[in-house]
């Protein structure tokens, strides 16, 4: 699909053709987006959302290319791994990387992207019983340890229902 969008790179844009949008269809502000994102997934076989980002160009009205970042965090039950781990932990992470994406009919209302993120990102292993920790100043502060951490490759494909909503 990437590739296939960029046989229409030399073709004549028609000014008078206008997208179609909710408000400000003539509006002239172009080459630019900004997305807030949630992923629904799966994380050691329970239901997780990943909250994120991308921003980016918007390149001959129907290819983006930017920076995209996600999340994950784990603290509303804790995983257990003591076949691994040496106590109940918490899950905590991210990932960010390369964000492209091509859309099908851009200037329709509502039509179809495929976005593709190369990256990478870290998960960390928290505990989840916080210890004390002594500061230069005698104060006890308590906070939960590391117990694992590993770095990863994210190659993350999708499909985007998406609405255009202004002109830019």
């Amino acid at each position: 699909l990437f590739a296939a969008n960029f046989t229409f790179a030399q073709t004549e844009w028609n000014k008078d053709e206008q997208n179609q949008t909710l408000f400000m269809p003539s509006s002239k502000i172009t080459g630019w987006f900004f997305e807030m994102n949630n992923t629904f997934s799966q994380l050691n076989e329970k239901e997780t959302w990943m909250p994120g980002f991308a921003g980016g160009a918007v390149i001959n009205r129907s290819f983006y290319l930017g920076m995209r970042f996600k999340s994950f965090s784990w603290y509303e039950t804790y995983l257990n791994f003591n076949n691994i781990l040496p106590e109940e932990c918490y899950l905590n992470g991210g990932y960010g990387g390369l964000y492209m994406e091509t859309a099908l009919k851009s200037s329709k209302l509502l039509h179809l992207s495929f976005p593709l993120t190369l990256g990478g990102g870290g998960a960390t292993y928290l505990s989840k019983e916080k210890y004390p920790e002594y500061e230069d100043d005698g104060e006890i502060d308590y906070s939960r340890i590391e117990l694992s951490s590993s770095p990863f490759f994210v190659f993350e494909p999708g499909v985007n229902v998406e609405l255009n909503v202004t002109g830019f």
